[in-house]
């Protein structure tokens, strides 16, 4: 366009230099008509004797003015050629304008590129509460059998990877689809004041200038060329040369069709000028409208950037409340029931959090940092819990070993002692049946020897029943 607008001045530098050539060439002229005037009135006696040379002369003086008018003829023919090129540009400014219908194009396929990204980040957080509430349901599985297999275990953990990995791949739509939106607003922004500011508000005034010039040129040439044809009009009723008259009254029709062609012509560049005005007027609004959008968009970013400190402080808060709620939970960790609750409702409430935060977009990433946050805390009180759990059931194993050893070990002691009484109640029993004989004295003492023998033999027994 600046070439253009160039070429634009360039043409009409020099139809301004040819209309400077035509009006010296009419003041030429009108010094010869003036010196023949004056020859004509010295001479007026001897009329007759010099019509001859008179006429001569006139023809002469008429060749020599119709070949200036053919220049004449010619250089409006170059103005035309110049006006058909300015036309050329002019339709190749309206293409431009399809080109920026094609970059609006491109701009709406960006949209619909942003749209898809966003359904995709829709779907990874569809996902994701998917794998919260299968989570949910392990964890109320658990709660009501309160066991723990490897299996649980090892679902348990799938499920915390899935979920993670869910939470991940949302992280990363979510990012890619943030600096899209980036991309595609700096882009327009760009583009729009680049074109609308750069291209639509250098040249309007020069433009009005260079047509009122332009036209003040043309109407100073109509001027002039019409009293050219009044004055060799005049010359031609004087000398009553027909063919003279009729070849200028030819000239004159063709210099009027010129005439008109240029008038319709420059009423045509008027009403074009007229129109990239309006059009210039329009971008300009446009420009306003985009600034005034540009800085509400400013305004919105202080907004959004008062409410993220805000969130970043109450965050803290929160996470300050966690870490006592962690210590507290630490010091209560006997009460398993009690904390899969309050885990089940914790649970619960993110969810519903996740659920406003596909509801609200804008709010999007602070939430989504927020529900990060509290997934590890709960798969770090999950990972204590099991530790906790794994520790009690080590416990109840080493007790078990222990118990099996203290019964083991009371088994064999029993054993002994049955090996080692067994002669002592043989021997008892044969002495107390010599006593029942009457053949041993002091027989009366013998049931009590079997009772305590019975009573020691019995205690290992009612140790282990223990």
């Amino acid at each position: 366009l600046g070439e253009r607008s160039g070429s634009a001045t360039l043409s009409v530098l020099s139809v301004v230099k040819r209309c400077q050539q035509t009006g010296l060439e009419k003041g030429e002229l009108m010094s010869e008509k003036r010196a023949m005037r004056i020859t004509y009135s010295s001479f007026s006696p001897s009329f007759d004797k010099f019509f001859l040379a008179g006429c001569q002369m006139a023809k002469r003086f008429l060749e020599e003015r119709k070949e200036e008018l053919e220049e004449v003829a010619h250089e409006l023919a170059e103005t035309e050629h110049e006006n058909t090129v300015l036309r050329h540009d002019i339709e190749h400014m309206m293409e431009e304008k399809d080109f920026t219908i094609l970059q609006k194009k491109h701009l709406q396929q960006e949209k619909e590129r942003l749209m898809s990204k966003l359904v995709e980040a829709e779907m990874d957080g569809a996902g994701a509460a998917k794998q919260v509430t299968a989570l949910k349901d392990t964890i109320g599985k658990l709660k009501t059998e309160k066991q723990m297999t490897c299996t649980d275990i090892n679902t348990l953990t799938r499920q915390k990877e899935l979920l993670l990995q869910k939470l991940s791949t949302f992280e990363e739509t979510n990012r890619t689809l943030r600096d899209l939106l980036r991309e595609q607003h700096c882009q327009e922004d760009s583009e729009r004041l680049m074109e609308q500011q750069g291209a639509l508000l250098k040249r309007p005034a020069e433009a009005d200038s260079e047509t009122a010039r332009l036209l003040l040129l043309l109407q100073d040439k109509d001027k002039e060329v019409e009293e050219l044809l009044q004055e060799i009009e005049c010359e031609a009723q004087a000398k009553t040369a027909s063919e003279l008259s009729k070849s200028m009254e030819s000239m004159r029709g063709h210099l009027q069709a010129q005439l008109r062609s240029k008038e319709a012509e420059n009423s045509r560049l008027c009403m074009q000028i007229k129109n990239l005005e309006h059009s210039g007027n329009q971008h300009r609004a446009e420009v306003r409208a985009i600034t005034e959008q540009l800085k509400e968009l400013k305004q919105k970013g202080d907004r959004d950037k008062e409410s993220l400190e805000k969130a970043i402080r109450a965050q803290k808060e929160r996470a300050e409340k966690s870490k006592e709620y962690a210590e507290q939970l630490h010091v209560q960790l006997a009460d398993e029931d009690l904390y899969v609750a309050e885990a089940l409702s914790t649970l619960e409430s993110w969810r519903s959090r996740y659920n406003q935060v596909i509801k609200d977009k804008g709010d999007l990433e602070l939430e989504i940092i927020v529900l990060s946050d509290r997934v590890t805390d709960l798969v770090n009180q999950q990972q204590t819990l099991e530790e906790k759990m794994r520790e009690d059931r080590d416990s109840l194993v080493e007790r078990l070993h222990r118990q099996t050893a203290k019964y083991s070990a009371f088994k064999l002691e029993n054993d002994r002692l049955k090996a080692s009484f067994a002669p002592t109640e043989d021997k008892l029993n044969q002495s107390h049946l010599e006593c029942r004989a009457g053949t041993m004295p002091g027989c009366h003492f013998l049931p009590s020897v079997s009772c305590a023998s019975a009573t020691v033999l019995s205690s290992p027994r009612c140790s282990l029943q223990s």
